[in-house]
């Protein structure tokens, strides 16, 4: 038996989550209210620190069974946006990409039954949004 879905989300969003909302408080780059999160409204205005906002997004992947036996392989994702005023350079939103990438790297998740553990690091994309600079980074994931 692998981990279901909703535990492999919520193990790859606990470093961003207070420990009071039941994650390890890990993430201290950005005010834990600038981190907006899937199908939850975020209005920048409304910042404690206008100068930056983080979007996180994870995707539990697809499972399916390898080889023998009960193994099985996902591909989990998370996607880290960082979020800085534009006319402002993109040294911010770097920084701040590097600091939620570490959240990940060299470290194992136990999930269940299952281990998670990072394998790939997008090269952080530009784009604009809504009159932000938005710089994004993919993680993916192996799970057994």
């Amino acid at each position: 038996m692998t981990a279901t879905a909703d535990q492999i989300e919520a193990a790859l969003l606990a470093p961003w989550l207070s420990v009071a909302d039941g994650g390890t408080g890990e993430w201290t780059a950005t005010p834990y209210a600038n981190v907006g999160w899937d199908n939850v409204s975020l209005d920048p205005a409304t910042l404690t620190d206008p100068s930056a906002w983080m979007e996180v997004s994870t995707s539990a992947g697809t499972r399916r069974k390898i080889g023998a036996g009960d193994v099985y392989a996902g591909y989990p994702t998370v996607l880290v946006s960082a979020h800085t005023p534009i006319g402002t350079g993109k040294q911010r939103a770097r920084q701040l990409i590097d600091a939620a990438s570490a959240l990940y790297r060299e470290r194992i998740f136990t999930v269940g039954p299952s281990k998670l553990w990072a394998y790939s690091f997008s090269q952080p994309m530009e784009l604009p949004k809504d009159g932000w600079f938005k710089l994004a980074c993919q993680i993916s994931f192996r799970i057994q």
